[in-house]
This record gives C-alpha cells, structure tokens and sequence, in this order.
C-alpha cells in the first residue's frame, strides 16, 4: 500500500516535523508493508532526515503523480485550515485534498486543529472537502464543533494530538526529569499581532524569576523566524538571558527540554513536547489550540497531578497574573507520567482509525480497534452526525 503524508513539512518548524516523525515511526505498526511519499518543501531533507520518499509540494506535476500512483492521501496533522497566517493557507491545502478526491483515491484528515477562519467562503469550501473524505479526525472537541457549524455533516472523530506519539530520547514512552540543571526556566515566543506588548511583560517576569528563584532563563525558538523574537527579549531584560538557535532536530529539543524546570511557551508543540520531557508548562493561549489541550487536560477527564499544565489567556497577560501563574508553576508544578501514557495511548486510536479505513474494517471491528472512539463513516459516506 502507498499512502502520501501532506502537512506543513519541510519548513523547519521544529512542531510539524515531530508530527512527521511520529507517522512516520507509528504508521509502519498500523499498516504493516506501507510505502510512505511525504509532500514536502525541502524533499532532499525529508528523505535524507526520515529514509522515506518526499517530493515538492510546489510542484504541481509532482504532487499530481505521487497522489495517482498511491492507494491514499493523509492531509495532516497541523492546523492546516485556518486563515490567521495567510487567507490563501487554507486553499492550497484545499486544492491538494481535492485534486486526491478528483483521482478518486481516499482522503484521510488525521490530527487536525480546525480554524479560526475569517472567510465565510473558506468555511464552506472546507465544509465541502470534509464532507468528502473518508475518514476526518480532529485534535479537540473545538475543531469538532467548528467543522459541526460550518456544515460538516459526517462522522468526526476526536483524538490527541499527533504530536503525543513522538518518542522521548530514551526510546521509551516517558522522558524522567533528570535532576542535572533544574533551575533553567525555558521561554518560547513567536511572532503574533500582539507580541511587541507581552515581550516586556515576560522580560519582567524573567527578571524576577531570576533574581528571586536563581533561575538560568533559556530562549528556545522552534522556528528561525522566532530569534528576533528572542533578541527583543534579551534587550528588554536586565537579567542574562541565553538565546538557542533552533534545534537541528525535534529529539534535540526534547532532551534540552527534559534538563529544564519549567517552560514558558506560546507554542502548542512546545508545550507538548514540554511536557512529553517531563517539564511542567505555562501556555500563553494565543490561539485556540493552546486553550483546547489546557482543557482537554483539566477541563476533561484528565489531570495533571502538582499543576503540570498552567494556562493565561492571551488577551488577560498582565505581569502580576504571568507572576502568579509561573511562580505557582516553579514551586509545585510537576507531570502526570500515568497522563502523559494515556494521551500517548489515545493519540494511537487516530492511527487505528487510518488503518480501518484504508484496510476496509469500518464495520463491526471498529469498536473494538476504536476504544471509546465512534467509528469512521464507510467510504464515500456523509452519514454519521457526532451530537
């Protein structure tokens, strides 16, 4: 079987390219035999860093042949239908899960994080593709609910983040904190409308966790368009701050990662991979997605035992509440390695529901593949409402 991967792969961001990794290591278990292309913008890297078969995404002839001659396409994980980066984002994603469905071949949303999207054009054109598709697995029950109003009306099934599923540096399902250089307070910020105003409030906060704690601050940027970023934050702080550049590859960053106290993150993948190492975490919920895990994890059935996960809304950062928030983080935040296995576990049900789907066993041993999942819709299908 071939099976094409299509995500926002080949651009360094250090949070797609652990997604990658982790199909490209798990998907192998599900579908024994499978032959994987990556849609890629760097396919030289691609191949060489992960041993699979990669091809540009720009190229419009490449992309045609790499879908005629698979068995399926996986658009995802990411979130790649939202419209806060670039309106046209979301319809070049659109276009190659359409050109998948115009060569009659299954289209598979895996791990996607719905949204926001401004255009009401764009939401029915996502609408449109989605009820389309064989199977449609999203990260949190937001997303559900977002593809539910703009009119999705087939089965959606709900599953972590594809991000859960890469493994720590020891090879096992759980990185233990080491106990080496555990004053180091590690910060992660990326360009967004609104930064320019949280970076002195965070380079205040840095300051006083310095100078009251002894904490060693660590800049970590998982995209090279960060590091200016970071050096606004260096000027803005009186306290010594050490500034990383992006780490060669996403296990680099989860061992730096696993040698920290805490973490201080914008990024959704940041925070996972935060907490994957062992590390407890403040997200900064600029966007929903960050809100979404938060609430997965205490709003859910699932808790993060001594405060491991802490959320600030982007629009409430003041320096008193960031203060508050990473002072209780610093002094008692500690991670659930029994929370972090069952996310681990349920992230691999997005998977079994791929291998249902390609393999034909939509039926009776879905439940039973599935867990406590509802089951894919059959193919070519729009039945099936979530409610």
């Amino acid at each position: 079987m071939k099976v094409v991967l299509f995500g926002y792969y080949g651009y360094g961001n250090l949070g797609d390219e652990g997604i990658l990794t982790a199909l490209v290591r798990h998907l192998p278990q599900v579908l024994p035999g499978v032959e994987l292309t990556v849609l890629s913008a760097d396919p030289e890297e691609t191949a060489r860093r992960l041993g699979v078969a990669a091809v540009q995404r720009m190229s419009p002839w490449a992309v045609l042949k790499a879908l005629a001659q698979s068995d399926g396409l996986i658009a995802g994980g990411g979130s790649l239908l939202q419209d806060s980066t670039s309106w046209l984002s979301p319809w070049y994603y659109l276009a190659v899960m359409s050109l998948a469905l115009f060569l009659n071949r299954p289209l598979l949303i895996l791990g996607q994080g719905i949204g926001p999207v401004t255009s009401s054009l764009t939401r029915r054109a996502i609408a449109w593709v989605v009820n389309r598709a064989q199977l449609v697995v999203v990260r949190d029950e937001d997303s559900r609910r977002t593809l539910l109003d703009w009119g999705v009306r087939r089965r959606v099934l709900v599953f972590p983040d594809l991000a859960w599923l890469f493994p720590s540096p020891d090879g096992k399902g759980w990185q233990q904190p080491t106990q080496g250089s555990r004053r180091v307070l590690a910060v992660n910020l990326r360009p967004w409308p609104g930064v320019d105003e949280v970076v002195p409030v965070v380079a205040q906060v840095c300051d006083q966790a310095v100078a009251r704690w002894g904490a060693e601050v660590v800049f970590i940027p998982m995209q090279g368009e960060a590091l200016a970023i970071g050096r606004r934050l260096q000027d803005a702080m009186e306290e010594p701050i050490t500034l990383r550049s992006v780490p060669a590859r996403v296990e680099e960053l989860v061992l730096e990662l696993s040698q920290v106290k805490a973490t201080l993150a914008m990024r959704l993948h940041m925070v996972v991979f935060s907490l994957l190492a062992g590390a407890p975490a403040l997200g900064l919920a600029y966007d929903p997605k960050v809100e979404a895990l938060a609430h997965r994890i205490q709003g859910g059935r699932l808790q993060l035992e001594g405060e491991g996960l802490r959320l600030l809304k982007w629009d409430e950062i003041t320096k008193d509440r960031l203060s508050f928030q990473l002072q209780c983080l610093w002094q008692r935040g500690t991670v659930s390695e029994e929370v972090v296995s069952t996310l681990r576990a349920e992230a691999q049900g997005g998977l079994r529901a791929v291998a249902a789907a390609l393999l034909g066993k939509e039926g009776a041993s879905c439940d039973r593949d599935l867990g406590n999942a509802h089951c894919p819709s059959h193919r070519g299908g729009g039945s099936g409402l979530d409610q």
